[in-house]
């Protein structure tokens, strides 16, 4: 399962954790659950990750973080993401308002809408999250049809 919400400061100072298995029927799926306003987690990577979310009513999936409201920085994921939900991303699978900065995916992600390689869904309440200096490598594949129904970020 994953770390729940966290507000600290996670430093992997350049590790990596290799081989994490999430298969839950819960949504806020990661290695944390949530990541709150004053979180980070940085310097780190995931390789080889397999985060899977088996109810389709459940949400915010991804490698890093299920929802992203602090800083992801200096961080890569290697491996699959699957959701046959929403708001499902190679670092995040939601970004209220936080920051992705420096961060890469390798990570193959699939979902039914609002599916990113970085982050499956930015911003809530109309709040402004910043990606940049990010890149994905993986493949994205969202299900869902009609507007606005696959963002990739």
């Amino acid at each position: 399962m994953p770390i729940g919400t966290f507000a600290g400061v996670f430093d992997g100072n350049g590790h990596t954790i290799s081989n994490l298995y999430i298969n839950s029927a819960s949504g806020g799926l990661g290695l944390f659950s949530a990541i709150g306003s004053t979180g980070t987690v940085k310097n780190l990577g995931l390789l080889n990750v397999s985060v899977t979310c088996t109810d389709s009513s459940k949400s915010n999936i991804g490698a890093f973080v299920g929802s992203l409201g602090g800083y992801a920085m200096n961080c890569y994921s290697t491996g699959a993401v699957s959701s046959s939900g929403d708001q499902v991303g190679g670092i995040s699978g939601r970004n209220d308002d936080g920051t992705i900065t420096g961060c890469s995916s390798s990570v193959n992600v699939s979902g039914r809408s609002s599916v990113g390689g970085i982050s499956g869904k930015c911003g809530l309440n109309y709040a402004v999250p910043l990606v940049q200096d990010c890149y994905s490598t993986g493949n994205v594949t969202g299900t869902g049809t009609g507007t606005g129904q696959n963002e990739r970020i």
